[in-house]
Parts: C-alpha cells; structure tokens; sequence
C-alpha cells in the first residue's frame, strides 16, 4: 500500500511516501507561515522525485491536531481534497501519538515519553505515553498542571520530552526547574514525522472493521481547546 503522510501540526510542513514498512522518501521545511506555499510542492517534488504519480497513492494520513489552527486546516484541507480528487481513504492522526512514535523511532528506548505541543506563553497540549500507549487522556494547560497530572509512580524516573514545546524558553525553564521527575530533553523529537505519521494512518487503516469512517468528508480536526 502506497501512503502519503502529512504533518502541518506545528512549524514544520512535512510529507512522506511509505509502501508498506518501507520509508520511500520524506521532505521537511521549518516555517508555519507558508504552509499553504509549500505543502503541495513538497508533495509534488517527493513524487516526482520517485517516479510516482498521483493516481498511485492508495491512502493518505494527516496529523489531525492539537497544533496550529492553521497549520491543522491546511494539512487537513489539503488532504480531503487529494482523497476526493482520487477516490482513497483519509485517515486523522493525533500529534501527540505521531510524536510519541517518532521520538521512540528515534531513540529506540522504552522509557516514558512526554509529548508536548507548544500552546503559546507557558501552556502545551500534553500526553504521557509509557510503553507507546497513553497514561492517561491527553490535556491541554499550564506546563507545571500537566507536570503536576503525572502519576506519581513516575517520580524520580527518567521520562523523555519531545514536541515543539522545547522550542519555548517559558516552558523549557519550567521543566527544568522541576525536581520530583527526571526529565531528559537533549535531542528531543521537536516535530511529527510525516513517515511516522502514515505508519500510524496504516495501522489505525488496518485495524478498522468499517473502512467508511475513512472518507474524506469524515475527517475532522481535534484542536483540544477554543480559539
């Protein structure tokens, strides 16, 4: 199966090409204020690039929030249209889940990982994962709130960091301030990577009995808060 993945969550516009556990190939440029400029020419550029066209691709994943207001709606945009133009499924997927996976692509370590995405001044979206599964139902809040969520059965352990909200001083010197968790942030996973991102759209494709609920008109954006 030929998927295109898609991220446009937070900074970054990314796009990959996977075919079943194969990465074919992947583009990334930092820079939210042109999404809507660059997201297509990315896309045409890694196909292209492939010799792929396309009427090829058999689905297509797109992070489905929380992130960017805007950067959300032109990645999902984009996505609707292409699935429609050519009659394929399309599949949301959660950026927190999305970071969670790419940070453990990445370092290969089965500790805790706390995804969080930069909500502006000291708030993030956040998520603990433990084992690649949710600890608990992701939040939207003040850095030190969801800290303080963590059960405590974590403390004095090593939990990884990832998400765009290491690229926030604010939020950066409240983790490090903090002392009843071990937090390791060097090297964190800062952005969803868009392979990650149809691996994950592939196996929520996969383990669905009703491949209806894939239609384009059926994605929506999970933003986790009012703007």
């Amino acid at each position: 199966m030929l998927i295109l993945g898609i991220d446009t969550s937070c900074a970054s516009a990314g796009v990959a090409l996977i075919r079943d556990d194969a990465v074919i190939g992947r583009v990334a440029q930092v820079d939210k204020r042109t999404h809507s400029v660059k997201l297509l020419p990315e896309i045409q550029a890694l196909l292209e690039s492939n010799s792929l066209a396309p009427s090829m691709l058999e689905l297509i994943a797109v992070t489905a929030g929380p992130g960017s207001f805007t950067g959300l709606r032109i990645g999902a945009s984009t996505a609707k249209t292409m699935a429609r133009a050519l009659g394929i499924p399309v599949i949301g997927v959660n950026t927190l889940d999305a970071l969670c996976a790419s940070e453990n692509a990445v370092s290969n370590s089965e500790l805790p990982v706390l995804a969080l995405v930069d909500a502006r001044n000291t708030r993030a979206y956040g998520c603990l994962y433990v084992k690649r599964a949710p600890a608990g139902a992701p939040a939207v809040d003040k850095t030190d709130v969801l800290i303080d969520s963590i059960p405590r059965q974590f403390e004095g352990s090593a939990i990884r960091v990832c998400g765009d909200a290491l690229n926030n001083k604010g939020i950066t010197e409240i983790i490090a301030a903090e002392k009843r968790f071990s937090f390791k942030t060097d090297g964190g996973v800062t952005y969803p990577d868009p392979a990650v991102v149809a691996a994950l759209g592939r196996e929520l494709f996969e383990g669905a009995e009703d491949k209806s609920v894939f239609a384009p008109e059926k994605l929506a954006l999970n933003y986790m808060k009012e703007w």
